[in-house]
């Protein structure tokens, strides 16, 4: 055998061996590209609500201080607060279902 063969047959080889480990290195990109699909997909939506549900409740505490510290409520005035107050926390548990929600569907995405 000569050596311009032998050369030539490593040569092939090697050209094979990276040939396969392109090919097994894009069955695997593609892979993670989905996870990081899926995870860009839920990612955004439920830190978006965590953040309203954040915000939420820290109006909800401002309300309930501002209530505590008015020295003598109107009946009326008190009403609109009490109102304003049942709001913010019904706003809360709407941001608390879409969270839940969000987290659920994330969940059982494969």
């Amino acid at each position: 055998m000569k050596i311009r063969f032998k050369i030539l047959a490593i040569a092939y080889v090697l050209l094979l061996l990276f040939g396969i480990t392109v090919g097994v290195s894009a069955i695997l990109q593609d892979k993670v590209k989905d996870e990081l699909g899926t995870q860009v997909d839920y990612n955004a939506p439920i830190t978006e609500a965590i953040a309203e549900f954040d915000v939420g409740t820290y109006e909800f505490e401002l309300e309930l201080r501002r209530l505590a510290d008015i020295v003598r409520p109107e009946p009326a005035a008190l009403k609109l607060q009490s109102d304003h107050i049942n709001g913010l926390g019904d706003k809360i548990l709407e941001d608390l279902a879409t969270s839940q929600k969000l987290l659920d569907d994330a969940s059982a995405d494969p």
